[in-house]
């Protein structure tokens, strides 16, 4: 239904893409865009406030054994994840 309504909506279809195609980490100023279209991951001047919410992430992940706990590493090093392959593992029960 959302792809749908994407092709004459382009408020949808912005929303439709970020959920797609959108980054693995992702930092929304919710102050400035309660809409959560500008992910601000890269902008210096939230460097000290994300590195601090990763740190706190990556402990609770190990604390509790998450299972994405693996994937959240890579991303924090900038190595690719491959979705697909992880969703078609947990069908095969690996």
């Amino acid at each position: 239904a959302m792809a749908e309504a994407a092709k004459t909506d382009a408020r949808i279809a912005g929303r439709v893409d970020q959920l797609l195609h959108g980054s693995v980490l992702a930092f929304y100023d919710l102050t400035q865009d309660e809409g959560e279209r500008r992910n601000e991951i890269a902008n210096p001047a939230y460097a000290a406030e994300i590195a601090a919410m990763k740190q706190q992430l990556l402990g609770y992940m190990e604390r509790t054994a998450d299972p994405q706990l693996a994937n959240y590493r890579k991303a924090l090093a900038g190595e690719p994840i491959n979705f697909k392959m992880e969703r078609n593992n947990r069908k095969k029960g690996k």
